[in-house]
């Protein structure tokens, strides 16, 4: 069978494939090409998990297996109030478009995981829970976590345990805060002690009441009881002596007060010391002031101190442990110590020494005002130390992705990982207050009068000392601050395979894949600049610089692909991003022959499995088909056909074809007839038209076999005849063996002056020996080559191993052109610009201006503009001259001047010169063949009035202009001595005597005359004119007088008669009374005309005697009617003429009634 010529449906840059395949999306009932598609709102069950009808992810993991185990996830959002539990074998690919399935990475698939059923031991909230699985990958996905809420709970993104051969790719995690450890819990506070008893209060006359209190204790165990007060002093005694057999009191004192006893701990606080003994050595008046001092009170008893605090708890670190992290808490804070008791009152002082009386017979006591002071108070109990606080807790953890006994083959590949804030460990509990020391008692005191408050003759007691408060206990310690990490793996697994070339300003593609091999997959961006696809391994074309392009993966390059995008220099990386799965093989066509004669059959089949076929075969009995093959294909008519095949599947639409070619005859062509040298491999003869059948024959002979080609073995005619099917075709070639080698060195050449000579070649290698020459001396060595050194004639003569020889010879000179463009040159830019000619026709020209390349390959070159000129000229031989001239074109010069348009006959004039660019040389040429003027600017005065020409040449040494005007020089008219005057021979002319009339020019100065004879005639200019009248009348004559600009006229009258006509009537008859009879003929009648004369302006009045009917009638004196007018039954009559466009002369008026006629004359001037 033959195989299927394939094309692709595009050239990939300079690939060239011939395999055309399409994909299109296909409406399936199952799983299509190993994918289950999801989207979030997708079915829970019946026939789901296609691209027309995707599932919802649970589903479509149930609908995965060995063979479908890859999710396509639509955009869109996928909420979990609980882990999402990954399993094994299977891979999650995000990204598609839902309606098109297209793959972008603006499309995201999200994974929203929200705070609801949070673990506990360790307090842990989880977006995906990936446990002891394997083989299964998460590619183009989206995590995104709420803030967790509780007390240090940590955050895990993707949670990894125990799991091998894995996959996370592209996976953008945005892992929710962790939360903050709760604080520790306050200590109790501490019990309070109890207050000391009060002294006795002491007697200021007798011994009793003087006890201390006692300190206070037992409160609570291990308490720190107060001390008691001291005792008041005692009453003092005194002596009884005698002296002379009488009794007397002697030797009187005082006691001091006892101190009070030191509080229990802590040192114990000192107990009051006594107070002086109050020694009175006389009896103060019951209602003096108190005598008892400060002194001889008992001092009050010293304060217990306080306990000492405890020690604030430490704070802990977390741990790794049971594949979680694990926040601690801090220690509790340590126990302070009670508070010290009080020290008791010391014992307030007795009073003594006042004077004591007994009876001196008796020796009894008379008088005796001593007493005993009041005892110190009792100290305080010291208060209760306070329990510690609490150690708080810790805060937990945010983990983008965390890897636990990790398993080999594990990677995580260009993911962006932004865990949450880590939580802050939670303070200490503070330790509790301690307890209040008890007050110490109060000392004893008499407040007798004239004192209430306090003793007044006796000491007090000390008060006794406030026990000391408890201590405080420690502050718990602080829990564990939590930690945020992108990437957490412990030390005890396989290392995870971690690398991230992902770039955020990537920019927006789309692809469209089956994913299946040898099926278009189709690239496209956004991006704009310059553009370069790098489609990864097994692709073809491997790369492409358009924007939206095609490419196809090779059979068996299955995996996943990672594709670069580079724009602009900038590459970016799209790790993993499509997807192959299937091996797809596209269809192949075989057909048993691709040539085919007319009328004959072929078979066409396909081994390829599809769902469906569609064949298409112009030309033959079959022309479409459904089935997998059509069988035997009859073809009736010659011509190139193309037969498709369209299959379909689930890696979408594919094309094929191939072509066969229907003649109707063989064409044969073996070649020309051929020779070789005798020494040389013979020949092979092709016939071409593979497929068909061959007969060779030699010299009419068979020879050979079937095959389409034949090496030659002899001499002689070689024929074969080639078949197609009914087809056939034969031809004949001739094949001869000479004797010499065809040595072909080149032709005659030459070569340029610091040339390289050049290498001459033999042509045929591996020859036995060569023989170089030049102009007949031998010359190198026995090589196919020669290094040329000078100009001459050189042979060669070679010999093969077998003898065969042959030889060639070339004559080699050197060229040395020349170019010759003249010299320089300097011209005005109005003048004729060079044509450039370089000479040495047949070669070829570079003309440059300024250096820069101008004009074709010419060896002319019309120059246009001033600058360097240079050529280059290559003869044949390339043999390169040249030359250059350097134009220099100065500008026009444009002439010009300023000078006024008139002056008068004697004024200075001055020529100002205004021509551009400033000229050199200067002519001037007045107009009035004065002498030329050489100065710039320059003056001048005109003799004579007239119109002159003024010439200015202008020149810089190249170039000149030259520019003319005219000035008018006028006489002044003012004092110029010019009159006009004439006068004529006669004033009166008849035109019976010719009308002639004859002027004398009497003007004064003039040099012209123009002559007005008032008859409308053309004015003349001669000097004395006659001029002959042809109408009478009068006529005005005018004289202007000239000397070039002043003028002067004079005028003068002329009246035309003709005494030989008459005017006409109405009728046409000569009616001569209007001229003979001027005198009124009806004397009834009165005709008035005036003025008279006039100019052509004037008034006719008549008033007959009685109303009637007349005629009033004009007439020049020629007899020309000028005017008529006929008026009825009018008495008077009056009319306002207006004649000025007639001629100037004598005219009659005639009035005309039943009573005859009356005649006027008036001159119109």
């Amino acid at each position: 069978m033959i195989g299927t010529k394939r094309r692709l449906s595009k050239s990939f840059g300079k690939y060239s494939i011939i395999l055309l395949l399409i994909t299109c999306s296909t409406q399936v009932t199952a799983q299509e090409c190993g994918y289950v598609y999801v989207s979030p709102s997708g079915a829970s069950s019946g026939s789901a998990g296609t691209k027309s009808n995707p599932a919802n992810l649970a589903f479509g993991l149930t609908l995965t297996s060995s063979s479908n185990n890859i999710v396509r996830m639509s955009s869109g959002t996928y909420s979990f109030s609980n882990a999402f539990n990954m399993i094994s074998d299977v891979t999650l690919e995000g990204g598609f478009n839902v309606s098109t399935w297209v793959k972008s990475n603006i499309t995201p698939t999200i994974f929203h995981r929200d705070t609801a059923n949070i673990l506990s031991s360790p307090s842990r909230l989880i977006a995906i829970n990936c446990i002891s699985i394997s083989n299964f990958r998460l590619l183009d996905i989206v995590i995104n976590m709420d803030d967790a809420a509780g007390d240090g709970v940590s955050t895990y993104g993707i949670y990894l345990n125990g799991c091998s051969n894995y996959t996370l790719s592209r996976c953008l995690i945005n892992t929710g805060n962790a939360t903050d450890g709760f604080q520790g819990v306050t200590g109790a506070p501490g019990l309070p002690g109890a207050a000391g008893i009060g002294g006795q209060s002491g007697i200021e006359e007798g011994d009793c009441c003087r006890l201390g209190g006692s300190g206070s204790f037992g409160s609570f165990t291990g308490s720190n009881s107060g001390g008691d007060g001291g005792l008041g002093g005692e009453r003092p005694l005194f002596d009884v002596n005698t002296i002379f057999g009488l009794c007397y009191a002697d030797n009187f004192g005082t006691n001091d007060g006892y101190p009070g006893y030191s509080g229990v701990g802590m040192g114990g606080s000192a107990g009051g010391i006594g107070g002086v003994g109050l020694c009175e050595g006389y009896y103060p008046p019951a209602d003096s002031a108190c005598v008892v001092q400060p002194t001889n009170h008992g001092a009050a008893g010293g304060d217990g101190p306080p306990g000492y605090n405890g020690l604030d708890g430490l704070k802990v670190y977390a741990s790794y442990t049971g594949g979680f992290y694990l926040p601690s808490s801090g220690t509790t804070g340590s126990l302070g110590t009670h508070g010290g008791g009080g020290g008791g009152g010391g014992g307030g002082g007795a009073k003594g020494c006042e004077p004591a009386v007994v009876d001196p017979n008796s020796c009894d006591t008379v008088f005796w005002s001593w007493g005993s002071g009041g005892g110190g108070g009792g100290g305080g109990e010291g208060g209760q130390r306070s329990a510690a606080g609490l150690g708080g807790t810790g805060g937990g953890g945010s983990f983008a992705i965390f890897i636990w006994a990790n398993g080999s083959n594990g990677k995580v590949r260009d993911c962006i990982t932004n865990p949450g804030l880590a939580g802050a460990g939670g303070p200490g509990g503070p330790g509790g207050l301690g307890g209040f020391g008890g007050s110490g008692g109060g000392g004893g005191k008499t407040g007798a009068a004239p004192d209430s408050v306090s003793s007044c003759n006796v000491g007090q007691g000390g008060d006794g000392g406030n026990g000391g408060n408890g201590g405080i206990g420690g502050t718990g310690g602080e829990g564990s601050d939590g930690i945020a990490m992108a990437i957490f793996e412990d030390t005890a697994g396989s290392p995870a395979l971690v690398s991230n070339n992902y770039n955020p300003f990537e920019p927006a593609i789309e692809v469209d894949f089956s994913g299946c091999s040898n099926s278009n997959v189709y690239f496209s961006t956004t991006a704009v600049g310059n553009i370069n696809w790098i489609f990864g391994f097994g692709a073809n074309p491997q790369g492409s610089t358009l924007a939206n392009d095609t490419a196809q993966y090779d059979s068996g390059a299955l995996g996943f692909r990672t594709i670069t995008l580079i724009v602009d220099g900038v590459p970016y990386s799209y790790a993993n991003y499509i997807t192959l799965n299937i091996d797809f093989t596209p269809p192949e066509i075989d057909v048993t022959a691709l040539t085919v004669c007319a009328g004959d059959a072929i078979n066409i089949s396909t081994s390829s499995t599809a769902d469906s076929y569609s064949w298409t075969i112009p030309g033959g009995s079959v022309p479409t088909y459904t089935q997998q093959s059509p069988g035997s294909v009859t073809f009736s008519t010659p011509g190139t056909y193309t037969i498709n095949l369209v299959t379909t599947s689930c890696c979408g639409t594919s094309y094929t074809e191939v072509e066969i070619e229907v003649i109707s005859s063989v064409i044969l062509d073996l070649g020309a007839d051929t020779s070789i040298c005798y020494t040389d491999p013979l020949p092979v003869f092709n016939a071409m038209n593979p497929g068909a059948v061959f007969s060779w024959t030699l010299n009419g002979n068979s020879t050979g076999g079937n095959t389409q080609t034949l090496q030659a073995s002899l001499p002689g005619i070689y024929g074969v005849t080639v078949t197609f099917g009914s087809c056939s075709s034969s031809d004949e070639i001739e094949f001869e063996i000479y004797t010499s080698l065809p040595v072909d060195i080149g032709g005659d050449t030459s070569i340029c002056v610091n040339d390289l000579f050049p290498l001459l070649d033999a042509g045929i290698p591996n020859m036995a020996s060569y023989l170089w020459t030049i102009d007949g001396n031998p010359i190198g060595t026995n090589s196919q080559y020669l290094q040329t050194t000078i100009p001459g004639v050189y042979a060669v003569s070679i010999t093969s191993a077998t003898g065969c020889t042959g030889g060639d010879s070339l004559t080699l000179s050197i060229s040395e052109p020349t170019v010759e463009l003249g010299s320089n040159k300097t011209f005005c830019d109005n003048e004729q610009y060079p044509l450039l000619d370089a000479g040495n026709p047949g070669s070829t020209y570079q003309w440059f201006l300024n250096g820069s390349s101008v004009g074709t390959n010419s060896q002319t070159y019309q120059s246009t503009s001033g600058g360097i000129y240079s050529v280059l000229i290559s003869n044949q031989y390339g043999c390169v001259a040249g030359d250059s001239i350097t134009l220099t074109v100065l500008a026009t010069l444009n002439g010009a001047f300023t000078i006024p348009g008139t002056t008068t006959v004697g004024a200075t004039v001055s020529f100002t010169d205004n021509s551009s660019p400033a000229p050199s040389a200067w002519i001037w040429n007045f107009g009035d063949n004065s002498p030329n003027d050489t100065n710039q600017n320059t003056t001048h005065a005109y003799n004579v009035a007239g119109e002159y020409p003024v010439f200015l040449i202008v020149g810089n040494g190249v170039c000149s202009d030259t520019v003319i005007t005219t000035i008018e020089v006028l006489n002044d008219c003012s004092s110029f001595p010019l009159s006009a005057s004439f006068t004529p021979t006669l004033d009166t002319i008849d035109l019976a005597g010719l009308g002639i009339a004859v002027f004398d020019n009497t003007s004064m100065n003039s040099l012209g005359w123009t002559w007005d004879f008032g008859d409308g005639s053309p004015a003349t200019t001669v000097e004395d004119p006659t001029h002959t009248y042809v109408d009478t009348g009068t006529y005005t004559v005018t004289l202007t007088s000239t000397n070039y600009n002043c003028s002067d006229a004079s005028t003068g009258t002329i009246v035309v008669i003709n005494s030989n006509f008459v005017p006409e009537d109405t009728t046409g008859n000569q009616d001569t009374t209007a001229i003979q009879q001027v005198s009124p003929l009806v004397p009834t009648a009165t005709l008035s005309v005036f003025p008279n004369p006039n100019k052509g302006v004037f008034t006719i009045e008549a008033y007959l005697e009685n109303p009637g009917d007349f005629t009033i009638e004009i007439y020049s004196l020629v007899g020309k009617r000028i005017l008529v007018e006929a008026v009825v039954s009018k008495q008077w009559y009056r009319n306002d003429l207006n004649l000025t466009n007639i001629n100037k002369g004598i005219y009659l008026i005639r009035l005309t009634s039943a009573y005859g006629s009356q005649t006027k004359k008036v001159i119109i001037q």
